[in-house]
C-alpha cells in the first residue's frame, strides 16, 4: 500500500498519458513539461485514457518508487481535461481518487459515508470528521452503543477491501459509496419493502434528518444544538423543525374566554 508520509504535495497529469512509459521518460515529463522537480518530496500522478490504470512516481531517498494500480471494475475519478500546468491536491484527496471517489468528495458525499479510519479517536474516545454543509471539523463523543456497533462492523461485517473509507459497499466491486449509489434510492426501497408511501415531499435522506430533529425536539434539545447535529450554519434555518413540535406549539395556544351569542 502506498505510505504518504512525508509527502508534500501530489500532482496529477490531468487528461491521458500513455502509461507505457518508463520511470525515465516520467521523470523528464515532471521536469520538462511540468517545470516541477522529480526528486522533491511529491507524487507524481499519470492515468491512461480508460481511466482505469495509475501509476505513481514517487521518489525516495536514493531511488524511484514506481506506483501501478489497475481496477478490475469501474473508473477512476480522474479530471479528464488537459491542462498546462499539473492539478496539485492533497495526500488526502489521493486517498479518495484511488478509493474510486471523485475530488470533490467532500462535497458530494454525506458525512457518514465519508468517514475514514483517521476520523476515529478510539483512545480519546472521539470522532472527527468535516460536516459536508458547513465545511466545518465536527468532533463528537463516541458513545459506548456507537462504538461497538462500529467496531463489530469492521470485524465481521465489512468486505475484506484495502480502502480507508470506513462504510463500503458489500457487493462487488468493494468501492466506497460514489455519487452514482445513493443512500436515498436505497431507503425509497426498504420503504416500499415495509410499505411506507415514498410520494411525499419528506423522503429518503431527509426524512431521517426530519424524524431526528423532531425526536430532539420532543427531548427538549436546544435549538442551537440540533442545528449543529444537522449541519446548519444558522439556527434560523432549523427554525423550520419548531413546527412539528405540537407539545411547545400547545403552549403558544391563547386562551380566549367564552364569548355568549345573543340572537
Amino acid at each position: 500500500m502506498l505510505n504518504d508520509v512525508g509527502i508534500d504535495r501530489v500532482y496529477l497529469a490531468c487528461g491521458a498519458i500513455d502509461l507505457r512509459k518508463s520511470i525515465d521518460s516520467l521523470a523528464v515529463l515532471v521536469k520538462e513539461e511540468f517545470k516541477l522537480d522529480p526528486f522533491s518530496s511529491c507524487l507524481f500522478v499519470f492515468c491512461n485514457r480508460q481511466r482505469d490504470k495509475l501509476k505513481i512516481l514517487q521518489w525516495d531517498h536514493n531511488g524511484f518508487w514506481l506506483h501501478y494500480r489497475r481496477l478490475e471494475r469501474g473508473k477512476f475519478q480522474w479530471p479528464t481535461e488537459p491542462g498546462p500546468a499539473p492539478l496539485k491536491i492533497s495526500p488526502r484527496e489521493l486517498r479518495w481518487l484511488l478509493d474510486g471517489l471523485s475530488l470533490k468528495q467532500r462535497q458530494a458525499h454525506p458525512s457518514v459515508t465519508a468517514l475514514t479510519f483517521d476520523c476515529f479517536h478510539w483512545e480519546e474516545k472521539k470522532l472527527t470528521f468535516i460536516q459536508s454543509k458547513t465545511r466545518e471539523t465536527v468532533t463528537l463523543p463516541i458513545p459506548a452503543e456507537v462504538g461497538w456497533a462500529v467496531i463489530d462492523y469492521l470485524k465481521y461485517g465489512r468486505p475484506k477491501v484495502d480502502s480507508s473509507i470506513i462504510f463500503v459497499r458489500h457487493m462487488a466491486p468493494f468501492l466506497p459509496f460514489s455519487e452514482g449509489d445513493h443512500l436515498t434510492q436505497i431507503i425509497r426501497d426498504y420503504m416500499r419493502i415495509a410499505h411506507l408511501p415514498t410520494l411525499k415531499k419528506r423522503r429518503g435522506m431527509h426524512s431521517l434528518r426530519h424524524t431526528a430533529a423532531s425526536r430532539m425536539l420532543e427531548q427538549d434539545t436546544p435549538l442551537a444544538v440540533i442545528s449543529d447535529i444537522l449541519g446548519h450554519a444558522d439556527t434560523d434555518s432549523t427554525a423550520v423543525y419548531l413546527k412539528i413540535d405540537i407539545h411547545k406549539l400547545r403552549e403558544c395556544c391563547l386562551n380566549t374566554p367564552e364569548v355568549d351569542i345573543h340572537e
